[in-house]
């Protein structure tokens, strides 16, 4: 598991990373060359699987596609209100529009998660999936670096907006 710790103006962040398959993974080289280039060294990690337990002490849980929703879903049914793709809560935010001062989290993240239905978690969406590019050219990493820099700050803004 990754785990890192941020400020975002007079906020702190507590930050972990697990993913869904059965692990422990060394992370391809070409991730780990993609992100020296920002200054984090990820040749030591191995990626963790999340598990039931790390859901229920989570403000927030996000996955890079559907298809990890729906298995953390699957793993702990009470934890579907927290649980979008990156994209996904990005878009949904931008349509309730920033966390309000004071506002708590969850609240916000309820305005946002307004009508979820089963079909948000069928097939794979172009719009809310981060595109994996295991297996692919070296290129793809660093598209891939490049577009979650570009959306985790998108989410940054609108979760913790200038003034909050």
């Amino acid at each position: 598991m990754l785990a890192g710790h941020t400020n975002r103006g007079s906020r702190s962040v507590e930050v972990f990373s697990a993913g869904t398959a059965v692990g422990p993974f060394p992370v391809p080289a070409a991730l780990v060359s993609a992100v020296r280039e920002r200054g984090i060294d990820l040749r030591a990690h191995r990626a963790g699987q999340v598990q039931r337990d790390d859901l229920a002490v989570v403000d927030l849980v996000l996955g890079a596609e559907r298809a990890h929703v729906r298995e953390l879903a699957l793993l702990d049914p009470s934890a579907w209100p927290r649980i979008f793709t990156l994209k996904e809560l990005v878009r949904r935010g931008g349509v309730v529009g920033p966390r309000g001062p004071g506002e708590p989290l969850a609240e916000w993240l309820s305005r946002a998660a307004e009508d979820p239905t089963t079909r948000d978690l069928q097939g794979s969406s172009g719009v809310d999936d981060v595109v994996d590019p295991f297996g692919g050219p070296d290129v793809g990493y660093v598209q891939m670096i490049m577009e979650l820099d570009g959306v985790v700050r998108q989410l940054a803004d609108l979760v913790w907006p200038s003034g909050s």
